[in-house]
């Protein structure tokens, strides 16, 4: 049975009407990124069709992964190029993902795909002609779940090569930590959720493995739901040792949020770099 209490506080398109317009900017500002910035397209991290990422070339020496949102079942990375452009000029390396979406994927499947990538980024660097010498994770919405989850990956079973020290940070921004909520709206639908499910998948009940420090954004014309699964969090992790900033973006929505990361004088971009 829907709650529409809960619908209200966690659809995020209808409280962001105009949500199809910017979806459209992206997708043309992202068209034109990757016009610009020496960039390799569709490199395979699996044998999925969406197992897939995009690399922007900085320097080499430092990687940014970012985990693109839509409530696990819409969307791809060729919305999100134009976040790389900054970055890269600073000279980061960027690599943005698709993953299998629901309901074709249930979201255990979905994360084992993003750790997949992660994986492969490692492993291949060399490959790929890079020196990373860090990563560092962001996601938005339901990416910000998934990076979330990253940090409580045991990386010996799915990268036993990779260093203990190679991911240094996280940024989940309008992230969902507690998914239970979500059961008792339409979101659900594709999701599947069940009690088990979703709180396998809710990183609030995960518990770190990583201890790498985080940063946690939501906008400040975001539902108050998204306010309190980011303050619920924070204090959570918090209580486990872990280092994590919260930051309200003041006048920002659930969409225009996540733009920050290309304004040089936003607080979130400079904290990734």
């Amino acid at each position: 049975m829907i709650d529409q209490a809960l619908e209200y506080q966690y659809n995020a398109r209808a409280a962001v009407p105009e949500h199809p317009a910017i979806l459209e900017k992206w997708a043309a500002l992202s068209e034109s990124t990757r016009s610009q910035i020496s960039c390799r397209l569709d490199i395979p991290y699996g044998a999925g069709v969406r197992q897939k990422l995009d690399l922007f070339e900085g320097q080499g020496r430092r990687l940014h992964l970012f985990l693109h949102g839509g409530y696990w079942q819409a969307l791809d990375k060729s919305y999100f190029s134009f976040l790389a452009g900054g970055l890269v000029q600073d000279g980061m390396d960027v690599a943005i993902c698709s993953y299998p979406l629901c309901p074709d994927a249930d979201l255990e499947e979905i994360l084992d795909s993003v750790r997949m990538a992660v994986g492969f980024l490692w492993e291949n660097h060399g490959q790929l002609g890079r020196r990373w010498q860090s990563l560092q994770l962001s996601g938005h919405s339901a990416g910000g779940q998934l990076a979330a989850m990253l940090l409580a990956t045991d990386w010996a079973r799915f990268s036993p090569g990779m260093p203990d020290d190679f991911i240094t940070g996280a940024i989940c921004i309008s992230g969902l930590y507690d998914l239970d909520p979500l059961r008792y709206t339409t979101i659900n639908e594709k999701l599947g959720l069940g009690e088990t499910e979703a709180r396998l998948n809710s990183p609030l009940f995960r518990q770190p493995v990583e201890s790498a420090p985080m940063l946690l954004v939501v906008g400040g014309e975001e539902r108050s739901a998204f306010h309190q699964q980011m303050m619920s969090f924070a204090a959570k992790r918090r209580s486990q040792g872990i280092e994590v900033d919260t930051l309200v973006l003041n006048g920002l929505n659930h969409f225009t949020v996540v733009e920050q990361l290309t304004s040089p004088d936003s607080p979130l971009y400079k904290q990734a770099n």
